[in-house]
């Protein structure tokens, strides 16, 4: 029989990150931090800009329908996206006003909607007169209304803001960033 040596108390290893290993984790960590936080600057400016061309867009084939029509064509709010409503939101709609009443009647459906995303921000209208919707008549002119679509970001910053101009002839454009207006949007 062998007789076992017994070996002498050993301290265990410490096992851990040195300071170098700590810092080049910090330091990559804060790299992909910074590159993230710009990514997603930059995906929140082209949905800014989606929704600025496809309001446009929209106003432009309000007036166009308008004249092809013949017609008076009304863009309004609306909650349902079915009629229209009182206040601005995230979405309106087109119709064709056939009775020339300003008012959508059960005979005339909405031809177009438009849906701003939540995460995008609000939608408002602000025309001379205080009226809440935009009309073209027959010949593609406002009913005497210039006015502003402001699409009033989630993110509360000045570079975020975007305005369309639309004036009595009935053509939009957008604002350049020396011509918007803060004041509608922080009500």
């Amino acid at each position: 029989m062998q007789r076992q040596r017994s070996q002498p108390n050993r301290k265990p290893a410490i096992t851990g990150f040195t300071l170098p290993e700590l810092l080049s984790v910090c330091a990559i960590s804060g790299v992909l931090a910074m590159l993230s936080s710009y990514s997603l600057e930059c995906l929140y400016v082209a949905k800014l800009n989606l929704a600025v061309s496809n309001l446009s867009s929209m106003v432009q084939s309000a007036r166009s329908l308008a004249l092809t029509q013949k017609r008076p064509v009304i863009i309004c709010p609306s909650t349902n996206e079915i009629t229209c409503a009182e206040y601005w939101s995230n979405s309106a709609i087109i119709f064709i006003d056939k009775n020339g009443n300003k008012i959508q009647d059960d005979d005339e459906p909405s031809e177009t909607l438009i849906t701003l995303s939540t995460q995008i921000g609000t939608l408002k209208w602000v025309a001379f007169g205080g009226k809440t919707n935009l009309t073209f008549s027959p010949e593609g002119f406002t009913d005497n209304q210039n006015g502003r679509f402001y699409i009033c970001p989630t993110k509360q910053e000045q570079k975020f803001l975007r305005q369309i101009i639309i004036h009595k002839s009935g053509r939009p454009r957008v604002a350049s960033p020396a011509e918007i207006k803060q004041k509608n949007c922080n009500n």
